[in-house]
């Protein structure tokens, strides 16, 4: 069996509908597609989001794979989803735009990003593949595995709505065994066997079933690699790598509306006083060499 072949057949496995339908069903040929800005925000976002509307939002972090990178490699598959709740009014396909480009911006080789609206809900999703899958996974030389997801982040999207409901996240996997699931979650099923002496561990944290949903990005699961890790997963020996996207606007620095720039920088009394039309005289002289500065650095460039 070729290493394409595999990959197909454990993606098929792993997703029985698809593989006995053939074709995409009929409701995710409906999804709209959502453009995913590649170049990264560059502001945090204004909170609370949604105001007057109760999101629901569920995520998952799975095995799959996918030609959307070029070849057909495997890859992890973080996904998100936000719905609101009723009676409150339906999420918008502006809204679920305004949410993608806030929350799923920026581009890397490795690295692809979708997102859809269909019917009021806003689903978010991304492929990591090779390398970038270090992100999610940490491997030794011994082959003991273990395996994050990005809780941190997905909280931080969770609390940026005024009333969120982080209900469920799954942790799927594949090619591991001994496997053990962290931080008490709802459902777990271990070391399912696949095909081929390959096998498959499922860790469910659900609030509904009374889980709490991890908060931190500590290992969610440990197990051994399975030797189809290393040869259909193109698995590799390392530690945990940063992940860099999609890009966390969380990190960035609000940017100052112009009131508040005014306010900050012109007092009030500055222009009554002699002491004021000096320093007045004085912030006029600083911009007009700073203007000069950034003429003669363009200058520069051009030539």
């Amino acid at each position: 069996m070729t290493k394409t072949t595999l990959l197909r057949t454990l993606v098929c496995v792993v997703g029985v509908l698809a593989c006995v339908t053939g074709v995409a069903s009929p409701s995710y040929a409906a999804r709209t597609p959502v453009p995913v800005p590649s170049a990264p925000v560059s502001n945090a976002p204004d909170t609370p989001l949604l105001p007057g509307r109760e999101v629901k939002i569920t995520a998952s972090l799975t095995y799959g794979a996918s030609d959307d990178l070029g070849d057909f490699v495997s890859v992890s598959k973080l996904g998100m989803t936000l719905v609101s709740i009723y009676p409150s009014p339906e999420i918008t396909m502006d809204e679920c735009k305004t949410l993608t480009d806030t929350f799923w911006s920026g581009s890397a080789p490795n690295y692809h990003s979708t997102a859809e609206y269909q019917s009021g809900i806003c689903t978010l999703t991304a492929d990591y593949a090779y390398d970038a899958r270090h992100a999610f996974y940490s491997l030794d030389e011994d082959g003991r595995f273990q395996a994050r997801a990005p809780m941190e982040y997905l909280n931080q999207i969770a609390s940026a709505f005024e009333t969120a409901h982080f209900t469920r996240f799954e942790y799927r996997l594949t090619d591991i065994r001994n496997a053990q699931c962290n931080a008490s979650p709802s459902y777990s099923e271990l070391d399912k066997l696949l095909i081929d002496n390959v096998h498959m561990t499922t860790c469910v944290w659900n609030t509904e079933d009374g889980a709490t949903i991890p908060t931190t990005d500590d290992p969610l699961v440990e197990a051994d690699a399975e030797q189809a890790f290393y040869e259909s997963e193109d698995g590799t020996v390392g530690p945990f790598t940063d992940l860099t996207l999609p890009v966390n606007p969380f990190t960035l620095t609000p940017t100052p509306t112009p009131t508040q720039a005014a306010d900050d920088s012109s007092p009030a009394s500055a222009s009554s006083s002699p002491r004021g039309l000096i320093i007045g005289v004085g912030a006029t002289t600083v911009l007009a060499l700073a203007g000069l500065a950034a003429l003669i650095w363009a200058l520069r460039a051009k030539k």
